[in-house]
């Protein structure tokens, strides 16, 4: 589990570098998936 949370966040990382621009309007709304996204793994690698 944590490799495979490692590798998307890693994804998210380089595609908030790709689409940074198209991303800026919608930041908040992507730090708020990813927040959840995250802490619902983390709650299922428990």
């Amino acid at each position: 589990m944590l490799i495979f949370l490692s590798d998307v966040i890693s994804a998210l990382i380089y595609l908030s570098l790709v689409v940074k621009i198209d991303l800026d309007r919608n930041l908040r709304l992507t730090l708020n998936i990813c927040t959840i996204f995250t802490s619902s793994c983390a709650l299922f690698s428990l």
